[in-house]
């Protein structure tokens, strides 16, 4: 593993469900973050964990540095907005989307979920579940059509591909 996303994980309280918030900021700078209110914040995903004490949170995208090399020099990597993990037991990549219109907002999220997934390299193996959440606000019901693209997502990756705002509880 080239980078040790680890090192920026934080544990997330024990409630019965929490949200993965990607910050509606106009520079785009801000990193996804996990909110205990729907009052306070618009919530792009839902988490149930059921009050466990044994998920992490991970803001990946304009946090964890990520680099390709373009003509030479560094440049920054597309990825992901998030990750979730318990121990070794399950990883869950997460990518946001809030009121995306038409249905870019698909395959350009596949590819943010896939290249994460590439930087966290032979970590992956470690997982006996490993799950990737596609979740768009402004959709939260996707309709079946995009079975294909789930499992040639699975197929390329060897992770299972949810198209959905409601993330189930991690096992």
């Amino acid at each position: 593993m080239q980078v040790d996303f680890y090192k920026y994980a934080e544990s997330v309280k024990p409630v019965k469900e929490f949200g993965l918030v990607d910050p509606d900021d106009k520079d785009g700078k801000k990193p996804a973050f996990v909110s205990y209110s729907k009052s306070t914040d618009k919530w792009n995903a839902i988490v149930e964990c059921n009050n466990r004490s044994d998920y992490y949170f991970i803001a990946v995208d304009n946090n964890v540095p990520l680099t390709v090399k373009i003509n030479g020099k560094d440049e920054t990597a597309s990825s992901c907005d998030a990750m979730l993990f318990i121990d070794s037991k399950t990883i869950c990549f997460v990518e946001l989307k809030a009121d995306k219109k038409g249905n870019d907002w698909l395959n350009h999220g596949m590819e943010q979920l896939t290249k994460t997934i590439t930087f966290f390299g032979d970590e992956l193996d470690k997982y006996e579940n490993k799950r990737a959440y596609l979740c768009n606000s402004r959709r939260p019901f996707v309709p079946s059509i995009h079975k294909i693209a789930q499992q040639k997502f699975l197929k390329k990756n060897k992770v299972v591909l949810r198209i959905k705002t409601e993330i189930e509880e991690l096992k």
